[in-house]
């Protein structure tokens, strides 16, 4: 079975910081890392999305993607959504949630 693991971070995280997500996919069968899975992943609040990235992952089965919390940024719980793709098969949506805290 093939999976994929969200994580972030910094949980929460302050506006003007650096916030960094990480894709792990991997073989639950086997228990090794998933090359060339092609990633998919939104960030959002509410319905309103804020940033949308892809790509694929490494030889290590991860895929890694950075942004700046802005300063007008609306503190409060957001949620990482992200799916892949991996030899014509989908791997199922997983969510991670954060919490952003307004700056000093």
């Amino acid at each position: 079975e093939f999976s994929i693991v969200l994580g972030v971070l910094h949980d929460p995280i302050k506006q003007e910081q650096i916030q960094v997500v990480s894709i792990t996919a991997y073989d639950a069968n086997d228990h090794s890392w998933l090359e060339g899975v092609t990633i998919e992943g939104s960030i959002s609040k509410g319905q309103n999305k804020i940033q949308s990235f892809d790509g694929v992952t490494d030889k290590n089965g991860r895929l890694t993607y950075s942004w700046k919390i802005e300063k007008n940024l609306d503190p409060g719980l957001y949620v990482l959504n992200a799916h892949g793709l991996y030899q014509h098969r989908t791997l199922g949506t997983q969510s991670l949630y954060f919490l952003v805290e307004p700056s000093e």
